[in-house]
């Protein structure tokens, strides 16, 4: 099991928060929540936007990561990674290049 689902499962059970509630608000018809456990599977990035969206809950809080550590990893990452990122958090591919841009030239 991995520390992110470690983070979820226990602040799942620190606010009482159910299988089916968290199946509700993924809009899956049963609980994820025992395959995780298991790890049969894992909350995709998707899942855990919308989780931590409906929640109140960080993406920081729930990955122990600090803002420039996100920074470094994404900067890090491949370009399909980068691209994946990018679609997930609705950024649009020019607005980063015109960043790109404006920071090598000054």
């Amino acid at each position: 099991m991995t520390e992110i689902i470690k983070k979820l499962l226990e602040y799942f059970k620190k606010n009482n928060i159910k299988g089916t509630e968290i199946a509700e608000i993924l809009g899956l018809k049963k609980s994820p929540l025992t395959d995780w456990k298991n790890g049969h599977s894992k909350p995709t990035i998707e899942q855990l936007i919308i989780i931590c969206e409906k929640l109140a809950l960080s993406l920081d809080e729930l990955t122990g990561l600090k803002t420039n550590e996100i920074q470094e990893a994404y900067n890090a990452a491949d370009p399909g990674t980068k691209a994946a990122v990018r679609k997930l958090l609705d950024v649009k591919e020019q607005e980063e290049n015109q960043e790109l841009f404006t920071s090598k030239i000054g």
